[in-house]
């Protein structure tokens, strides 16, 4: 894999396991990129390699065009998917990563190609429901920047560099349009195990609307409440890591009896 440039390109690896029994693939959340779950692969005792997905426009991608189209996006990651689905794996995306990550299954379910063995969810609205709030990614780069400030997952020293700032909201904004205009007309229930978190203090996506994604996920689901807001995957590293261990032990346990 390591010479495998559009591998590279994907995803970020920070501990390669490749005899590990299961994969994990991470998806960020909207202006976030693979330093929000790069700390998890260091979780000792996970017989899992963590691969976080590194989207265009941000980190190393910085200077690729950013996608606004959700199809657009998830045909090209099922693509770069292909040479490491050889092993059974999860998907793990939060908020707008939880989107993608929903697409990105029921694209792999369509072309009859290998399919998750749990899909771990957070701080993201049901497929079904569209943002009802003005959308960030039309307004002016002053307007976007004060509500990034608002959101609170931004460093307000990232937000007020205007030099940095100029390269970084093309992604930012893009992002933005793909998590405020993704809604599915039809609802194509995902027959797969499933985690969801929340955040207890998350005002994006208060608690009350969590269960609403249960017509997508008929395998049933676990909700799991983290104490913090929309970022807790930020700032909760220790709450979210044993949840982790939770979900991943038993799943790799069974995986190592049946080989």
């Amino acid at each position: 894999m390591q010479g495998n440039t559009s591998l590279n390109r994907w995803f970020a690896i920070p501990n390669p396991k490749p005899d590990a029994a299961l994969r994990i693939f991470c998806l960020p959340y909207a202006g976030g990129n693979v330093s929000s779950f790069l700390p998890y692969a260091s979780i000792e005792g996970l017989d899992v390699e963590l691969c976080a997905v590194q989207l265009p426009g941000k980190g190393s991608r910085l200077r690729e065009a950013p996608y606004e189209n959700m199809s657009a996006l998830v045909n090209d990651l099922a693509t770069a998917l292909i040479p490491l689905l050889d092993k059974p794996f999860i998907i793990w995306g939060h908020s707008l990563g939880s989107r993608i990550g929903y697409e990105l299954i029921k694209l792999l379910k369509s072309k009859g190609m290998r399919l998750p063995v749990h899909f771990i969810l957070a701080a993201s609205r049901a497929p079904h429901e569209f943002n009802s709030e003005r959308p960030m990614h039309g307004l002016s780069d002053e307007e976007f920047k004060g509500r990034l400030k608002e959101m609170g997952g931004t460093p307000d020293e990232v937000i007020e560099h205007d030099g940095l700032m100029s390269m970084l909201l093309p992604g930012l904004k893009a992002d933005f349009k793909l998590a405020e205009t993704h809604k599915v007309s039809e609802i194509i229930p995902l027959d797969i195990p499933a985690t969801l978190f929340g955040g207890t203090k998350d005002t994006t996506i208060p608690s009350h609307t969590l269960p609403r994604w249960e017509n997508h996920l008929t395998a049933g689901f676990e909700l799991v409440m983290i104490e913090g807001d929309h970022f807790f995957i930020d700032k909760q590293f220790d709450s979210v890591s044993k949840k982790l261990v939770d979900i991943v032990q038993p799943i790799t346990e069974q995986l190592l009896a049946d080989a």
